[in-house]
């Protein structure tokens, strides 16, 4: 019987032509709760950024992993941390701070404020000319002066097509530089920044001992290769039709595209199962 659902969210949960999670995905969110079925996200966004694509809504929230589950929640409760180290981030700005358009995006805690963010590996003018730079308010900085949670390796395609500078290579010199870091890539020009054999299902193994769910009882939502240990990692891995083709392979259910709310409809088929106290056999 289904426990636990966990859902990616950038192009997954929310389609990439959306900055908020659709009415029927809060809906369908809240049915599935009502039915005694947890939720939560499984993102490499931090709470901040998750809080903003839930318009503030708490309670979807109470329980998922937060940046790729190196922040974990249980019933509204932070149950685990894990902090990347001052020394590796301090190795990555290093390889990337003379490659034009690239930087390294962190987040974490200072006390008594709170969340806080801050862009590292670039200068103020060049972070500008950037994508993000553009509507991102993150302090451009030399070092972080608090505790990294969650860190990501920015590439803007302009920029970098302009300058000649390939994604890769910069990432494939990060790896030899950095043996201590892991970089998966969730999408196009993005890296997340992970401690060497982190993934999602580090993150899952916690919450589910914390919870006392077995992890073939959990549903995962996912799309990119951020996702893929997770996936494989439960009893009912799903992807949306826009998911690359390694963690369509890998996974035993299949639904629509992200953009047609499918992870929505899905939730939706887990409640209805689980008010009637049935067994899901298909998700769509």
């Amino acid at each position: 019987m289904i426990r636990l659902v966990l859902s990616d969210m950038d192009g997954t949960l929310v389609s990439y032509n959306n900055t908020r999670v659709t009415p029927r995905g809060h809906a369908a969110i809240a049915r599935l709760l009502d039915a005694g079925v947890r939720f939560g996200p499984s993102s490499g966004r931090d709470l901040a950024s998750l809080l903003e694509l839930f318009d503030g809504d708490e309670k979807c929230l109470r329980c998922g992993l937060v940046s790729n589950g190196k922040r974990v929640f249980l019933d509204g409760e932070v149950i685990h941390t894990t902090y990347l180290s001052p020394i590796d981030i301090e190795c990555l700005v290093t390889v990337v701070r003379d490659v034009p358009g690239c930087y390294v995006s962190v987040s974490g805690d200072r006390r008594r404020m709170g969340d806080a963010h801050a862009v590292l590996g670039t200068s103020s003018w060049e972070f500008a000319r950037t994508r993000w730079g553009r509507y991102d308010q993150s302090r451009v900085v030399e070092s972080a002066d608090f505790k990294v949670v969650g860190a990501g390796l920015f590439f803007d395609p302009d920029v970098t097509r302009a300058a000649g500078i390939d994604a890769e290579a910069v990432v494939s010199v990060a790896r030899v530089a950095c043996p201590n870091l892991d970089f998966v890539a969730p999408g196009q020009d993005l890296y997340d920044v992970l401690p060497k054999g982190w993934t999602k299902a580090t993150g899952l193994n916690i919450l589910c001992s914390a919870a006392d769910i077995a992890t073939t009882d959990v549903v995962a939502f996912g799309d990119s290769d951020n996702d893929l240990a997770l996936l494989e990692a439960v009893g009912y891995p799903v992807a949306v039709r826009n998911a690359n083709e390694v963690v369509r392979a890998c996974c035993r259910y299949h639904i629509g595209f992200a953009e047609e709310d499918a992870v929505a409809g899905a939730l939706e088929v887990i409640a209805r199962a689980a008010e009637r106290g049935e067994e899901v056999v298909d998700f769509s």
